[in-house]
C-alpha cells in the first residue's frame, strides 16, 4: 500500500498517461478520432490508470494535507533562550537599566505586540511571557491547491468515459459534410444507440437550429509522402442573414451557439476508398454521396500582376469565394470560369455580386488516343490485340493538364461497354465509332475514331461531346464545350464545329492576369466532432485547471514567514528568531529592521 502512494508510483503513472494520450493523439491524426476513442481515450485500460493515479494523488496528498490543517491552530511558544539559536536570523535585545521598566512579561509582549508586529503579520499569539507570529500561511498550501485541481480534472475526464459508455455522452457527435455543401443537421451516435439503431441504419439527425457550410478542405502532408501532416476545415455559420467564416483545425476548434466543433478526421472520395468507408457514408448521406462520389474539384491558379501566384481549389457550378479577396468563381460544367466581384449598394448596406470576367479553360485539358485494338484483351493488366477481327474494338487513351499526363484508359465500342471506367477520371470517354479510308483497313494508326465525352466532375450530365481523331497516336485539343457532329470518313483528319469559342468578355482585371486550371482533386468529406458546451461544465473545467495554475503560484511567490519574541524578566532580555524561505539579504534588511523598531521602543 505505501507503495501506492509513493511518490515515484504516482511519477510512473503520470507517464504512463501520458504516453498513451501521445499515441491516443498520433492515432487520431493518422486514423481516426472514433479508433483513437475506442483502444485509448476511453478503454477500460487508460480508465485504470486515471483511478490509480486519482488514489495515489489522495494518498499522497492525505498526510501533507493533515499536517497542514494543524498549522491553522499553531501556537508554537518558545519561553526558553537556547530555543532560540537554532533560527538562521536570532537577535536578543537588552534593555537598559536606565530605561523606565516598570511592566512585567506580559506587557512587554503585549506592547511589542500590537505596537510593532501587527504590523507586518496577520497571525499573532501571545503567552504570558512569549510571542508567535506568521503570515502567507496559504503558501503551504499550494501543492494541496493543484493536487486538487489535478483530482477535479481526473473526475471530469472519469465522467465524460463513463458517459461514452453507457451513450450519454454528446461529445459522440458528428458532423459529415461535403466540399461546398450545407447541413443543418448532425448525428448524435449515443442518441441512436438509446434508440438501439445501429450506426450503419439511417441514423437519427439532430438539427442545429442554423447551417453549416464547408467551404473548402485543405490537407497538409508531410514532405516527400502523401501521409497527412493536418488537415483543416473552412466553414461558414449561417444563420438567416448572418454568416460566420471559422477555421477548424486538429488543434483549433470553433463555437457557435452552444455547440463546439473540431477536426476529426476525413474521407477522400476516390476507388481506392474502403467498401466500410463507402457503405458507412452512404447510409448517412444516402444519393448525396453518390452524386458526390463522382464529382472532383478543379485546382486552379491565379497569377496577378506581380506574378504572385495564388492556387486554390474550387466545385464544379459551385459559386465559392477566392481566398483573400473580394471575389468569388463559378467554373461551369463547360468548364468556363465566371469571376464576380461584391460591391455594396448604393443604398444601403448589403451587397451584390456583379460579373467582371468570363474565361474558357476547357483549352488546359487534351486527349490522345494511344492504341487501336480490333479484338481488345487484357493480359496481365495490360491491353493487347487477340487477332485482326473487329470482334471487340476498343482504344486506350490519355488525358492531359497543361500537357501534362493526368490518367490513362480503355473505352470501348460495344453498346454494353460504353459507360465501362476503370479510372476515376475527369471524362466518361465513350467510343461511338470508327472507320478506315479506302486500303487502310489493316493500319490501326489511321484508323478515323469517333468519341462522346462527358464532363464526369459534376452531377449534371453535359451533353454528348463528338468528335473525331484521324491518326492514333496524334493529341488533338477541343473545346468540350462543343459539339463537333460526325464527319464524313472520307473527309480524314478535318473537324466539323459549331458555334465559336468562348472569348474573354471584360478586359482581363489586374487581379485575374492569368487563370488556368492546374489539377484536378478528390472531392473531401469532412468529418466534425460535434458536442454542446455545458456552461456547468465549462465552469468545471475552468475551474480545476485556475486551481492547477494556481497551486505553484501561491507556494512559489508567496513567502511564509513565522517569528517568534520571548522575554527574560529576570535578565532584562527580549529573544527574537525569524524562520522563512527566500533572498538572504533581504530577509536580513527586514529583520534588521523590525530589530530596530523593538530597541528603540520604551518599556
Amino acid at each position: 500500500m505505501n507503495k501506492l502512494f509513493s511518490l515515484k508510483y504516482g511519477i510512473i503513472l503520470i507517464v504512463a498517461i501520458a504516453i498513451a494520450s501521445f499515441i491516443g493523439l498520433f492515432i487520431d491524426s493518422i486514423f481516426s478520432t472514433e479508433i483513437a476513442y475506442n483502444y485509448i481515450y476511453c478503454s477500460y485500460w487508460f480508465a485504470f490508470l486515471l483511478v490509480l493515479l486519482f488514489i495515489n494523488i489522495i494518498g499522497c496528498s492525505y498526510r501533507n494535507t493533515i499536517n497542514k490543517l494543524k498549522l491553522l491552530g499553531k501556537k508554537d511558544f518558545k519561553t526558553d533562550p537556547e530555543d532560540f539559536k537554532i533560527f538562521e536570523l536570532s537577535a536578543e535585545i537588552e534593555i537598559d537599566e536606565n530605561k523606565n521598566i516598570n511592566r512585567i512579561s506580559r506587557d512587554v509582549i503585549y506592547h511589542v505586540s500590537t505596537k510593532i508586529i501587527k504590523k507586518y503579520f496577520g497571525y499573532v499569539k501571545s503567552d504570558k511571557n512569549s510571542l508567535y507570529a506568521r503570515k502567507g500561511l496559504i503558501s503551504r498550501f499550494g501543492g494541496i491547491i493543484t493536487h486538487f485541481g489535478i483530482l477535479m480534472i481526473i473526475i471530469g475526464v472519469l465522467y465524460c468515459i463513463i458517459r461514452v459508455w453507457f451513450h450519454l455522452s454528446s461529445d459522440q457527435s458528428q458532423l459529415l459534410i461535403a466540399e461546398g455543401e450545407e447541413r443543418n443537421a448532425y448525428i448524435d451516435w449515443s442518441k441512436n444507440m438509446r434508440l438501439n439503431q445501429d450506426k450503419l441504419l439511417s441514423p437519427v439527425l439532430t438539427p442545429f437550429g442554423f447551417k453549416v457550410r464547408l467551404i473548402d478542405f485543405d490537407i497538409e502532408s508531410f514532405p516527400g509522402t502523401e501521409m497527412p501532416k493536418a488537415y483543416t476545415s473552412i466553414v461558414e455559420f449561417i444563420d438567416g442573414e448572418k454568416k460566420i467564416r471559422d477555421v477548424i483545425n486538429m488543434t483549433k476548434t470553433a463555437s457557435y451557439k452552444g455547440y463546439k466543433f473540431n477536426q476529426t478526421h476525413y474521407f477522400a472520395l476516390n476507388p481506392s476508398m474502403s467498401s466500410k468507408d463507402m457503405d458507412f457514408i452512404y447510409q448517412i448521406d444516402g444519393e448525396k454521396f453518390l452524386q458526390n462520389f463522382n464529382k472532383k474539384r478543379l485546382l486552379i491558379s491565379l497569377v496577378d500582376e506581380s506574378d504572385l501566384e495564388k492556387k486554390f481549389d474550387v466545385g464544379i457550378s459551385v459559386k465559392e469565394e477566392i481566398p483573400n479577396t473580394n471575389y468569388s468563381i463559378v467554373i461551369d460544367k463547360n468548364f468556363v470560369a465566371h469571376i464576380f466581384e461584391k460591391e455594396k449598394e448604393s443604398q444601403g448596406t448589403s451587397e451584390i455580386e456583379k460579373e467582371v470576367f468570363k474565361k474558357d479553360l476547357s483549352d488546359n485539358f487534351k486527349i490522345r488516343i494511344d492504341e487501336f485494338f480490333s479484338n481488345f484483351s487484357i493480359e496481365k493488366g495490360e491491353g493487347k490485340n487477340l487477332d485482326n477481327t473487329f470482334n471487340n474494338p476498343a482504344i486506350k487513351y490519355t488525358v492531359f493538364l497543361n500537357n501534362k499526363e493526368l490518367y490513362s484508359d480503355y473505352a470501348f465500342n460495344k453498346e454494353e461497354l460504353r459507360d465501362f471506367s476503370t479510372k476515376d477520371g475527369i471524362f466518361n470517354v465513350e467510343f461511338e465509332s470508327y472507320s478506315f479510308d479506302k486500303g487502310s483497313k489493316n493500319d490501326f494508326h489511321k484508323a478515323n475514331i469517333f468519341l462522346n465525352l462527358k464532363n464526369r466532375l459534376n452531377d449534371e450530365e453535359l451533353k454528348n461531346l463528338k468528335f473525331q481523331v484521324g491518326i492514333v497516336g496524334n493529341t488533338y485539343m477541343r473545346s468540350f464545350q462543343e459539339e463537333i457532329h460526325t464527319p464524313n470518313p472520307s473527309q480524314e483528319g478535318n473537324f466539323y464545329r459549331e458555334g465559336s469559342m468562348v472569348q474573354d468578355i471584360y478586359p482581363a482585371l489586374s487581379l485575374l492576369t492569368k487563370l488556368s486550371i492546374v489539377g484536378v482533386e478528390d472531392t473531401y468529406y469532412s468529418v466534425l466532432g460535434v458536442s454542446k458546451v455545458s456552461v456547468f461544465f465549462m465552469l468545471f473545467w475552468y475551474v480545476s485547471f485556475c486551481f492547477v495554475m494556481i497551486g505553484p503560484f501561491i507556494a512559489f511567490f508567496i513567502n511564509y514567514r513565522e517569528l517568534w519574541v520571548c522575554y527574560d524578566e529576570v535578565n532584562r532580555k527580549i529573544y527574537i528568531g525569524e524562520k522563512s524561505r527566500g533572498d538572504m539579504t533581504l530577509r536580513e534588511k527586514w529583520f534588521a529592521k523590525v530589530i530596530k523598531e523593538i530597541s528603540s521602543e520604551k518599556y
